[in-house]
């Protein structure tokens, strides 16, 4: 589909994993911006001297004075039943190092949520396997239901407890990994293949250290 709108703009400075711009003056937020070959990041805010924009995907380093071009392009992801069982980073590209997915479409990240009488009624129950959470709080598939804690006091463990046992239920998981060390990640992938889930779950990798693609 040709793109009706492009503008052309400059890299002020780099902080960590966000760029400011200057010279994009119809920017707008959840914008595309592209820096050069497949680097990519998206407009998160601005003023009327700089744009900001978060570093989605760095392939070549982003210098002070380098061009960056906006267009109208839509933020779309790949998505499809080929990811099941694979992990992929934030932008649903592979790093398990097991070759490329093929996506059965691709959908964008502002899509519209269903209004809530379009919504269907919770009302199946989701089995953690953990026999006080199922006793006293039971869940619902659905249902969103928040785990606070401290840190070491079995948050992950309650998530991937849960993962397990929906092994043989017709359940998708998806396990999203943000902030933690890429120890912590294996230890999980490693129990995931030891229990045999990966033939139901998705791993979406945002570690630590991959503060961009």
């Amino acid at each position: 589909m040709p793109l009706k709108y492009e503008e052309t703009g400059k890299v002020r400075s780099v902080k960590g994993p966000v760029a400011l711009l200057e010279g994009l003056d119809k920017c707008i937020y959840g914008q595309i911006v592209r820096f050069g070959y497949e680097t990519l990041g998206m407009v998160v805010g601005f003023n009327e001297e700089v744009v900001q924009a978060l570093i989605l995907k760095e392939q070549e380093p982003i210098i002070p004075g380098s061009d960056v071009r906006a267009t109208l392009e839509p933020f779309n992801v790949p998505v499809g039943k080929n990811f099941i069982g694979r992990v992929v980073n934030a932008l649903c590209e592979p790093t398990d190092g097991e070759g490329d997915i093929v996506a059965d479409d691709y959908y964008n990240i502002f899509r519209d949520a269903p209004a809530v009488m379009a919504r269907e009624p919770v009302d199946e129950p989701l089995e953690t396997g953990v026999k006080i959470v199922d006793s006293m709080i039971p869940i619902g598939k659905g249902q969103r239901e928040l785990i606070l804690g401290d840190k070491m006091t079995g948050k992950t463990t309650i998530c991937t407890d849960a993962i397990i046992n929906q092994k043989g239920k017709g359940v998708v998981c998806i396990y999203v990994c943000i902030g933690k060390s890429n120890s912590q990640l294996a230890k999980v992938v490693e129990l995931f293949k030891e229990h045999e889930t990966f033939g139901y779950t998705i791993i979406v990798q945002a570690t630590a250290a991959a503060h961009s693609g």
